[in-house]
């Protein structure tokens, strides 16, 4: 297969459409696509969240020569590559680089449908919908204490390293969640019947926000609350890619 057939088979995922959608949404901005083209044809695919030191490396090592990641390989444009840029890294191996970024996060089993899901939220309603089942935010009812829900999020998403703004004993209703650094203001009224926001990276004053409107918070890592779902993407491609060899990358010093 050649990278353009791999692209194809990902966007039937999540269909590159999604990223423009989002970024009319929101006013945002986007590099999602084909970030390094090889002609040559495809032995074997690394997944990786990122594009970092340690891809690149067990990319050569298992014999794969196109990495596919989630966040952006080149996110806006640069001026200049040095010599140890893992990007420039790839390209002098021949390695392809194929980034899906906001279209993963707001496909139908995309990144923010897995966080929500993990969480509980087998029924849940899209907080910014970009079409039918898919959108970004989700809300849902989970009927439980405070600290079940830290205890579920560090068992089911590996991760210990959360920040909880709120009493563990008391009762949460109802929740939303936003993966990577999705909360900020406007999140806020979407979920403005919700207990509970979950969310990474969140900026001090949209803290401020949330706890001033009696609301609680848990802050995760932007890395646990993606790779998760970045997981199931990858379950789900692994078996449609033709006996190719299929390798994900976990960089547990980041979840």
């Amino acid at each position: 297969m050649k990278i353009n057939e791999i692209f194809n088979l990902l966007n039937e995922y999540a269909p590159i459409e999604l990223s423009n959608a989002f970024c009319n949404a929101i006013n945002g901005y986007d590099n999602s696509g084909i970030i390094a083209h090889t002609s040559e044809e495809i032995r074997g695919i690394l997944f990786s969240l990122d594009l970092t030191e340690k891809a690149v490396l067990t990319a050569i090592e298992r014999g794969c020569n196109l990495i596919v990641t989630h966040h952006p390989a080149i996110y806006k444009p640069i001026s200049n590559l040095s010599e140890g840029d893992v990007l420039l890294k790839a390209i002098n191996n021949k390695i392809g680089v194929i980034s899906f970024h906001l279209n993963l996060d707001v496909a139908r089993f995309g990144i923010d449908y897995y966080l929500a899901k993990g969480l509980g939220g087998e029924t849940h309603k899209i907080l910014l919908p970009l079409g039918e089942n898919v959108g970004y935010g989700r809300k849902f009812t989970v009927n439980k204490t405070l600290n079940e829900i830290v205890e579920r999020y560090k068992s089911e998403f590996l991760s210990n390293r959360v920040i909880v703004y709120g009493d563990l004993n008391e009762k949460v209703e109802k929740m939303a969640t936003f993966c990577g650094a999705g909360l900020d203001e406007s999140e806020i009224s979407l979920a403005s019947d919700c207990d509970l926001l979950l969310s990474a990276d969140i900026k001090h004053h949209v803290i401020l926000k949330a706890l001033q409107q009696g609301k609680k918070l848990i802050e995760v890592t932007h890395y646990s609350s993606e790779f998760y779902g970045f997981n199931k993407f990858y379950q789900a491609i692994k078996d449609k890619l033709n006996g190719l060899t299929t390798v994900i990358n976990l960089e547990k010093d980041f979840i």
